[in-house]
């Protein structure tokens, strides 16, 4: 089962929503939601470098969406506050025109000051039939995690929307081998995309000979991808 497991993928200066609108284009066709998204919207603030429009951020955001939680996320030189409020993913919209209201500030140290973040797992559909991908769930591997404790046999996205936008994503394909199959559903899957797909982060997940747990071997998918498109 090969695993594609991007990092934080850079989106440019796009706008946050327009951004939103291509991702969500992806989540469309390409999967079925696991569990409620999880989503946040976030200030930074660096201490001792005040800012009115930081502190009418965090106004407007407390009016939007109630209380907000705090925590410091940078110590040294500059300490670094994040404020951050979640709310439910049917609020996004209005989550989004939040961060789009906002005036220019410049980036520190954790990246823009404005984030509205968006964090959700999700099975896996064939893009061009519709059909649910089988054997996915944690339950067809062990009940074997992932890094950040995500369970192997469910695919996740996380994205950071803001003046620069960036999302992390990793796809598990229920696929044995690197099949004409598998490189048909993974070329629909980059078509969707406003992101390349990394040719170095796949892997096969193997069962050991004890059948007690999976090991990862890394293969070669994103090369025969791109020799289909041509």
């Amino acid at each position: 089962m090969p695993v594609s497991s991007g990092g934080a993928h850079r989106l440019g200066r796009q706008g946050p929503a327009d951004v939103w609108a291509q991702l969500s284009g992806f989540l469309h066709d390409c999967t079925d939601p696991v569990g409620a998204s999880d989503t946040v919207l976030l200030v930074y603030e660096a201490i001792g470098r005040p800012l009115t429009s930081v502190e009418s951020a965090k106004i407007s955001a407390t009016a939007l969406f109630g209380r907000s939680r705090h925590r410091v996320a940078v110590t040294g030189v500059v300490e670094i506050h994040e404020h951050s409020w979640k709310f439910n993913g049917d609020q996004l919209p209005q989550a989004l025109s939040w961060l789009t209201d906002q005036p220019p500030v410049p980036s520190i140290s954790t990246g823009p000051p404005f984030v509205v973040s968006v964090q959700l797992r999700f099975w896996l559909k064939d893009p061009d039939s519709g059909q649910l991908l089988p054997f996915q769930g944690a339950e067809y591997y062990a009940h074997q995690k992932l890094g950040h404790e995500l369970p192997l046999g469910e695919s996740r996205l996380y994205a950071r929307l803001g003046t620069k936008s960036t999302c992390a994503l990793t796809l598990c394909l229920p696929f044995a081998n690197v099949s004409p199959e598998l490189v048909r559903c993974v070329g629909a899957v980059q078509q969707r995309l406003p992101f390349k797909l990394s040719a170095k982060c796949w892997a096969r997940w193997q069962l050991n000979a004890a059948g007690t747990a999976y090991y990862a071997r890394k293969i070669s998918v994103m090369p025969r991808v791109l020799e289909m498109s041509c």
